[in-house]
């Protein structure tokens, strides 16, 4: 990716913490090597699996 990174906002202190919308839409503008496909993999599942995680947990304790 020409020395960029691929992760999410340049300028965040904890760029993992949001959902890979920005580093997805950047590497799919450029080359997309094995490994940048396997990282975007999995943070989006792990995002996915947090997002369900929370949804299951407030249906389970909702008042």
């Amino acid at each position: 990716m020409s020395g960029r990174s691929s992760w999410g906002l340049r300028d965040s202190a904890a760029p993992w913490l949001v959902p890979p919308v920005m580093a997805t839409a950047r590497a799919a503008a450029g080359d997309l090597s094995g490994a940048t496909v396997a990282l975007l993999t999995a943070w989006t599942v792990a995002w996915c699996g947090v997002a369900g995680a929370a949804y299951l947990w407030h249906r389970r304790f909702r008042p």
